[in-house]
């Protein structure tokens, strides 16, 4: 019996070493390391934090004017000063009082108003702008006005002129003037009105001088004219169309050719033709006195002579152009 448990026993030993042999040997965890415990620091408590709110953007027209700012201030103003300067030297605050008081209310404007940020800069630059729009609308409107009134003069004397017949009678003096009144027409449709108005007063002096000549010319030739006049009628009165009749058919081709180049204009040519035509005339009744003289003695000398033949009275009476007194 006790043999049997012996055997057992050891049978029992055997297969639980064979058990262990099988399985891996199981190695124990390491214990977790012990964390030193520090000290934790005592925290204060604080009021709930607020964040700031965000400026709001700068205008850029809120800034201090930079340098371009300033310059077109500058030049705004420049300008303004000096169409100011040249409305006041046409005159413009007299010739034209309302437009000038206007442009002159905007550019105290101008000048009182504020320029410490760029904005207010360029409105002062705007209102100087306006001011000398202003100013050269009222410069504009003078010298217009100028024009209007020295073409108004070159038109009058031109008129003059044409009724003197100047175009003929004082040919160079009319073309220069006729040449330079287009000129200040071209001057004043461009909207040169200042030099328009000086052209178109220079056209108008040229223009009188020309009917000036043209009339003195005129007043020559209605001399000469006069004197023709009466030579052809002293011809006229001895019967010198008759007498003289080759002589007087000659000047009094001439005194038409004369009245012709007068009605033209040609006022010289008609002087010189109507001073000829009295020398002509003159001539003609000279002749014919002294055909009548001849006559006359012919007549004295029939009459003298008792028993003259009736021919030699009637060849008296035809040369005497068909009367006997």
């Amino acid at each position: 019996m006790k043999k049997t448990f012996q055997m057992l026993l050891a049978a029992a030993v055997t297969a639980a070493a064979m058990s262990c042999a099988s399985k891996p040997e199981t190695v124990p965890a390491p214990d977790p390391p012990v964390q030193e415990q520090q000290e934790q620091p005592v925290v204060e408590e604080l009021e709930p934090r607020t964040e700031p709110e965000p400026e709001p953007p700068v205008d850029e027209a809120d800034l201090a004017p930079d340098q371009v700012a300033l310059d077109a201030l500058a030049a705004a103003k420049a300008g303004a000063d000096a169409a100011r300067e040249r409305a006041l030297a046409a005159g413009c605050d007299e010739a034209s009082p309302d437009d000038w008081a206007g442009a002159e209310e905007t550019y105290g404007e101008a000048e009182a108003a504020p320029r410490d940020t760029r904005g207010q800069a360029r409105e002062a630059a705007a209102r100087y702008n306006a001011a000398a729009d202003k100013y050269n609308a009222a410069l504009t409107a003078v010298l217009k006005s100028r024009a209007d009134e020295s073409r108004a003069l070159a038109d009058g004397a031109r008129r003059e002129a044409l009724e003197a017949k100047a175009n003929a009678a004082a040919r160079d003096g009319y073309t220069a003037a006729d040449a330079l009144y287009s000129q200040s027409a071209a001057s004043y449709k461009a909207g040169a009105f200042e030099e328009a108005a000086e052209s178109y007063a220079r056209a108008a002096e040229l223009f009188a001088g020309a009917r000036d000549a043209a009339i003195e010319k005129r007043a020559a030739a209605d001399e000469s004219r006069a004197l023709a006049d009466n030579a052809r009628q002293e011809a006229l009165d001895v019967k010198a169309n008759v007498a003289a009749r080759d002589g007087y058919t000659a000047a009094d081709a001439l005194y038409s050719q004369s009245e012709a180049s007068y009605k033209t204009g040609a006022f010289e040519e008609a002087a010189e033709g109507y001073a000829r035509t009295a020398e002509l005339f003159a001539e003609s009744r000279d002749t014919a006195i002294e055909k009548r003289a001849a006559a006359d003695a012919a007549i004295k000398a029939a009459e003298e002579k008792a028993g003259q033949s009736d021919a030699l009275a009637q060849d008296s009476v035809r040369i005497l152009g068909g009367s006997q007194e």
